[in-house]
């Protein structure tokens, strides 16, 4: 479909179907940009496309100090370590 219609970029929901059918390695192939909408999925596309760990949150294995190492390394954010009260 992404062929036919001619599309460079794909806006994917959050899908264990996807997961298991490798469609993020697919649409990559045949040059789509895939962007994960989902932030759990998202964090894990801009950190080497690790699979998920949990079916409704696919981030939780990290930890949030490693969640901000992800940002500050594929995004350039800069995130404080301790936020105030």
């Amino acid at each position: 479909m992404a062929q036919k219609k001619a599309g460079k970029k794909v806006v994917k929901s959050k899908s264990m179907v996807t997961e298991e059918i490798e469609m993020n390695q697919a649409l990559e192939e045949i040059g789509c940009e895939v962007v994960e909408s989902d932030l759990g999925e998202y964090i894990l596309q801009v950190d080497d496309h690790e699979p998920p760990s949990h079916i409704v949150a696919p981030a939780l294995h990290m930890t949030k100090e490693q969640i901000r190492e992800v940002f500050h390394e594929a995004l350039g954010m800069r995130c404080q370590t301790h936020l105030k009260k």
